[in-house]
C-alpha cells in the first residue's frame, strides 16, 4: 500500500504537468529499434536527469541523495518491475522493463548522465534486452 500511495503522490500527481504521454512498451521497442547507438546516447545525455530532477523538486522540499534514490525508483516503476535495495549507503536498482537491449542502453546512459551531473558513483551491473541493473552511491 505504501508503494502505491508513494507512486500516486509523486508520479501520477505530476505526470500531466511535466508533460508525460502514455506509450506502450511495444511502441518504445519499435522506436529504439530504429535509433543508432550515438542517437540513443545523445538523447539519454540530454534528458537523463530531467524527469528525476523535476519529480524530486515537485515531491520533496530539498534535493538530497536519499530523496533522489526514492525518485529514481518511482520513475523506473513506469517501465516495469523494480527491485531496490540499500546497504551501507550503496543503492542497487534492478529495472525489469522487457522492452529491448537498446532501451536498456538508453536507461544506462540516462542514469549515468544524472550520476555525472550530481557527482555520484554509478556502476552498471547488467544491461540486456529485458533489464538494466546498476549500483549508485554518494561519494564519501
Amino acid at each position: 500500500m505504501n508503494s502505491i500511495a508513494k507512486h500516486h503522490i509523486t508520479w501520477k500527481r505530476y505526470a500531466d504537468e511535466i508533460g508525460f504521454v502514455p506509450i506502450t512498451k511495444r511502441m518504445l521497442g519499435k522506436i529504439f529499434k530504429y535509433l543508432d547507438e550515438e542517437s540513443i546516447e545523445k538523447i539519454a545525455k540530454d534528458l537523463g536527469g530531467t524527469v528525476p530532477k523535476e519529480l524530486l523538486f515537485l515531491s520533496y522540499e530539498k534535493m538530497n541523495f536519499e530523496n533522489m534514490m526514492q525518485i529514481l525508483e518511482i520513475n523506473a516503476l513506469r517501465f516495469g518491475i523494480v527491485k531496490h535495495n540499500e546497504k551501507d549507503g550503496k543503492h542497487s536498482l534492478n529495472i525489469h522493463h522487457g522492452i529491448s537491449k537498446d532501451f536498456s542502453h538508453f536507461l544506462a546512459c540516462a542514469h549515468q548522465s544524472l550520476a555525472d551531473d550530481l557527482s555520484l558513483k554509478l556502476t552498471i551491473t547488467n544491461s540486456d534486452k529485458n533489464m538494466m541493473c546498476f549500483e549508485i552511491e554518494e561519494p564519501k
